[in-house]
């Protein structure tokens, strides 16, 4: 079994349980990825902008730019991403910046 094989398989199938779902609540344990990705961007962020409003703005974007190239690569017919629904995209943004979120919090509280 090749790694694409495995990642759209069986990998893909845990990763994409469910964990809350229902009508206005989307969290599998993508979700845990999502958190500790947007905690490691507001790091990278930290590191190369002073502005913190801007670090807000760039976190979202970089996410957003994210879920559009998953949409992309979808849309080339690869099944390399599956196919998310308004309300799982939508979580990803939110869990993502709640990461980026945490770590800005943690670092002021530093100070």
């Amino acid at each position: 079994m090749s790694f694409s094989e495995f990642w759209v398989g069986p990998l893909a199938d845990f990763f994409n349980t469910s964990l809350i779902h229902n009508s206005v609540v989307f969290i599998d344990i993508y979700s845990i990825v999502h958190f500790i990705t947007g905690f490691l961007l507001m790091f990278l962020i930290f590191k190369i902008f002073k502005k913190v409003r801007i670090k807000f703005f760039i976190l979202f974007l970089v996410v957003i730019l994210w879920e559009v190239f998953e949409l992309a690569v979808i849309a080339t017919g690869s099944s390399f991403f599956r196919l998310d629904s308004k309300l799982n995209a939508l979580w990803d943004l939110i869990i993502g910046m709640m990461g980026g979120y945490l770590y800005w919090h943690l670092k002021e509280k530093r100070k």
